[in-house]
């Protein structure tokens, strides 16, 4: 009886298209109409509801006043990579949702001008615009298959057979509600790949010994490209223990926010399980740098983070010193003071560093301070030095004062502005920070340079030399969107500049991100990234124009 009753779905099931083998690479996308939702909404963020308007009328434009029809915008576009052992034969397959077949074809040339041509068991044929490729599509289980291959290589017509054709549940994960997802099934890669992969990197060692560098600089260059090269062959090994690897877009339309993220998921007791595992947390020796009322500020780790990094950016850094070998004077030696520290730096694998400008003060005026890690930078301030009480102008050296204070055996030097001859000398951008009164704050410590300018520098230095590590992004910058409009309006900018500031971020006295990028490990290696996308109003919405002002004229 059980039989009798399951044999019409036995038979609804085989009428789909038959399984064929999981894919290593697939990928998927949110419907089409949320896409254009979340499209519309961006834009009048950026540029005003109006704006968004024109979103519909491109559309329109494009394919008329039939739109979408026969294309069902409320479903997925989904797709995968048909990789055989030599990719030279892969075929990517675009899995399109549909309303109705012969609507979609319509709808597919009026989206791209050219009809797919039908031929023998339901394939058909489609003119492609690149004549290295070939295209083909097959219609099953409310779904159009575009398949395009390399001519020469792999044949979407033989990927498109119906028992070839991977079904849809294969593909879609409806709990990923990314804009975007693409994962990679290392475990269904094909195993020649991995021996080519290796065949590649021998080639680019056999070629980096051919790269034409200039002579003094050979040996150090050739030495760094070859690290490089050694990453790789590591990272191609630690790949062995991969399970699945996934890079996602995301986007929160209301907040303007676009992300990216990249995971990795290892083999349980592999060696790349084991380094993801004793991943740390991402630390910032100079994290408090940045408070809640700064108008804007970063802080940055660079990626030293392996032997393979710091040896080779090591010996870039010995290229440079030997290009800058030729530079004499107190200039020269400055310069190769700062190389020959970053190289030292560079070793400890903590590059950070740091920026805020702070304020308002009581008078309307900004103080930006700046840290950068640096190991044992006495060279350079022993460089600098010699550079300023020997080439500087008389009143530079008269309004400097070195160790005008000591805190904790840290000499803080002062450039005291209102000292020097030429006033105008800093030119009008400086006025946020003091202006000629302002005052500029140099400290050496043994493991960090500090730097600031403007009324509170010495407080600010201060401040900074107090600080410690303390767990913060790979990348972070931020904006507070009051005080950077009234750092704008102290700096002397037009007023419609710092409106547009309001305009785009909103009046609130908290910082806003601009950009982040944060790396974790744990069971799995993760990377995320994300954007505000209205940092770039200027660029892609109306706001960004150009106008033409009277000015005076000359005296």
């Amino acid at each position: 009886m059980w039989l009798r009753l399951l044999a019409p779905l036995v038979a609804l099931l085989a009428a789909g298209p038959a399984a064929a083998a999981d894919p290593a690479v697939v990928f998927q996308t949110q419907p089409v109409g949320r896409v254009l939702n979340d499209a519309r909404a961006v834009v009048a963020a950026l540029a005003g509801p109006k704006e968004a308007g024109s979103i519909d009328e491109a559309i329109k434009g494009k394919l008329g006043p039939k739109g979408f029809t026969g294309l069902d915008i409320n479903r997925p576009v989904l797709g995968y990579v048909h990789l055989p052992a030599d990719p030279a034969k892969a075929v990517g397959v675009l899995v399109v949702p549909v309303t109705e077949e012969q609507a979609f074809l319509g709808f597919f040339e009026r989206l791209t001008g050219v009809a797919p041509k039908a031929g023998a068991g339901g394939l058909y044929t489609v003119p492609a615009g690149d004549p290295g490729l070939t295209v083909g599509l097959r219609f099953a289980d409310g779904h159009a298959y575009l398949a395009a291959g390399a001519k020469g290589g792999g044949d979407p017509a033989a990927v498109l057979a119906k028992d070839e054709l991977v079904p849809v549940g294969k593909l879609h994960d409806p709990a990923d509600q990314s804009l975007l997802a693409v994962r990679a099934h290392f475990d269904r890669l094909p195993k020649e790949l991995r021996g080519q992969a290796k065949d590649l990197l021998g080639a680019a060692k056999l070629a980096a010994g051919t790269i034409p560098f200039p002579p003094e600089v050979e040996e150090p260059a050739g030495k760094a490209v070859g690290e490089a090269l050694k990453l790789a062959e590591r990272w191609l090994k630690l790949s062995e223990g991969a399970k699945e690897a996934a890079v996602r877009v995301t986007l929160d339309a209301a907040a303007a926010d676009l992300g990216a993220e990249l995971t990795v998921v290892p083999l349980p007791g592999s060696e790349l399980g084991k380094e993801i595992a004793a991943r740390r947390p991402t630390t910032n020796r100079f994290a408090g740098l940045v408070t809640p009322d700064a108008a804007l500020g970063y802080t940055v780790r660079l990626p030293f983070f392996n032997a393979e990094t710091k040896a080779a950016a090591g010996h870039g850094l010995d290229a440079a010193l030997k290009a800058a070998g030729g530079l004499g004077g107190n200039g020269g030696n400055l310069f190769q003071e700062l190389l020959k520290g970053a190289k030292r730096t560079v070793q400890t694998g903590e590059f950070d560093t740091a920026m805020a400008i702070r304020g308002p003060d009581k008078n309307g005026q900004f103080t930006n301070v700046q840290a950068i890690a640096f190991q044992d930078p006495a060279g350079v301030e022993k460089a600098l030095k010699a550079l300023v009480e020997a080439d500087a102008p008389e009143d530079i050296r008269k309004a400097v004062k070195w160790n005008a204070e000591k805190v904790g055996g840290v000499g803080l030097h002062v450039l005291d502005l209102s000292k020097l001859d030429q006033q105008g000398v800093f030119g009008p951008e400086f006025k946020m920070f003091g202006g000629a009164d302002a005052k500029l704050v140099a400290a050496f410590a043994p493991t960090a340079v500090y730097f600031a300018i403007g009324p509170d520098a010495t407080a600010e230095v201060k401040r900074a030399l107090a600080l410690r590590p303390a767990e913060a992004p790979v990348v972070d910058v931020v904006i507070n969107p009051a005080r950077m409009r009234k750092l704008m309006t102290a700096s002397g900018a037009p007023a419609r500049e710092a409106d547009g500031i309001a305009k785009t971020f909103g009046t609130d006295d908290r910082p806003v991100t601009l950009g982040h990028l944060t790396v974790t490990g744990g069971g799995e290696l993760r990377v995320a990234a994300r954007v505000n996308i209205r940092a770039f109003k200027d660029v892609l919405g109306r706001e960004a124009h150009s106008t033409f002002e009277e000015l005076p004229p000359k005296d």
